[in-house]
């Protein structure tokens, strides 16, 4: 029994070997992938992996300086704005005091502390109010002290509303309030985080290829070796921006262009407004000053044939219009020109004076009644209107003659 057991045993062992030796190198590599993922994720190892390397990821010890340290084309109003709208509700930023009020704290932010890296060193005369509760108040902050904030829901006034840390303070109370200065522990210059440290201390003319040459964890031969990458090969995902210029110098003219188009459809803006008050001529005018600033705006060769045409400048509007589809296929050019090619001098209505008809007898027979009518109601008005100042004039000297008497 125990040794048909046995032997039993040894050759489903012998199958097994011999089934593993049959499989061919590639199966080899996807098996040992598959152990490797295999006990990365069986029993939750993935979260108790990133439990235990939570420091890895820490911004606080973080060595590389963030990217805006290289730049010198932020503005500090830029940079400020910018500030302002990233951070979110319950970051923690390390600001330090600047000035001590009784009920509030004038302090400059530094730095982030958690979640992302963001310096605050570009930022000009950069100063937040925070508040301070009673309990607060018993700490001896001094000005230039580093302190820990956390930032609460801005309001109209307040665009950045930082707050101390509450955590401290209700530990403090917790413990008693004896134990509060030893909790509300002020930050020293090395209990900032280390990036930030860093990038005080960046030599002039540093760049930022030259940081990221001297950071271990982009040189790690270990993390090579285990993931089968190769970490300094010349690998970029934005190919189309290598070697672009992003100076002043070569984003000055396509700035100077956005502008004159900005500026030539405000022009056009005006010329239609003339147009539709009957000032076509005076829309002629804005029209030009557009296309002086822009000369392929469409909006104003179209605005100016259209002006044109109101002034009955039909042949130069008729060029505007070939010009326009010259440029560009445009639906409203073409009905114009269409409109405009459709009307001939002999179709068109001619308006003659009225002096200028030659009249029937009968139309000028009653054309001489109109006018004897007429002038014999004028004789009888200025008649009748004789009569009544001659009776004014008779009213006014009796009345006078009455006071004298």
């Amino acid at each position: 029994m125990n040794g048909s057991t046995l032997s039993s045993s040894s050759r489903s062992r012998y199958k097994r070997r011999t089934s593993e030796a049959s499989s061919s190198h590639s199966e080899t590599t996807d098996s040992e992938l598959n152990s490797r993922c295999e006990n990365l994720l069986k029993n939750d190892s993935v979260q108790k992996f990133v439990g235990r390397c939570q420091s890895v990821w820490r911004t606080d010890l973080d060595q590389m300086p963030p990217f805006e340290c290289f730049s010198k084309d932020i503005h500090s109003v830029d940079a400020k704005r910018k500030f302002i709208e990233d951070v979110r509700v319950g970051d923690e930023l390390c600001v330090r005091v600047k000035r001590v009020e009784l009920a509030a704290l004038y302090v400059q932010p530094l730095c982030v502390l958690h979640p992302f890296k963001r310096s605050a060193h570009l930022i000009n005369d950069f100063q937040v109010l925070v508040g301070r509760s009673v309990q607060q108040c018993s700490r001896d902050i001094r000005t230039n002290d580093i302190l820990k904030v956390v930032v609460d829901e801005p309001d109209d006034d307040h665009p950045l509303n930082l707050q101390m840390d509450d955590s401290a303070v209700s530990r403090a109370f917790r413990l008693g309030a004896c134990f509060l200065e030893d909790i509300l522990e002020i930050l020293s210059e090395n209990d900032l985080p280390t990036y930030f440290r860093n990038a005080e201390s960046l030599h002039k003319g540093s760049t930022f290829e030259d940081a990221l040459s001297e950071y271990h964890r982009c040189n790690n031969p270990n993390l090579a070796h285990l993931y089968g990458i190769e970490v300094d090969s010349c690998l970029s995902f934005l190919p189309e921006l290598e070697g672009v210029d992003f100076s002043t110098r070569s984003r000055a003219p396509y700035l100077r262009r956005k502008q004159d188009e900005e500026s030539s459809m405000q022009s056009v803006m005006k010329g239609v407004e003339r147009i539709r008050s009957g000032e076509s001529q005076l829309a002629i005018q804005n029209f030009n000053k557009a296309l002086a600033l822009f000369d392929v705006n469409i909006e104003a060769l179209v605005g100016r044939a259209a002006a044109m045409e109101e002034c009955n400048r039909m042949d130069e509007a008729k060029e505007k219009y070939v010009k326009v589809l010259k440029l560009k296929d445009d639906q409203r050019a073409r009905d114009r020109l269409r409109q405009l090619q459709r009307r001939s001098p002999s179709v068109e209505e001619i308006t003659v004076p009225e002096k200028q008809r030659k009249l029937s007898s009968a139309e000028k027979e009653e054309l001489k009644r109109i006018e004897l009518e007429k002038r014999e109601t004028e004789r009888r008005q200025r008649r009748e209107a004789a009569e009544k100042l001659a009776e004014m004039e008779k009213f006014i000297a009796e009345l006078k003659r009455s006071q004298k008497t």
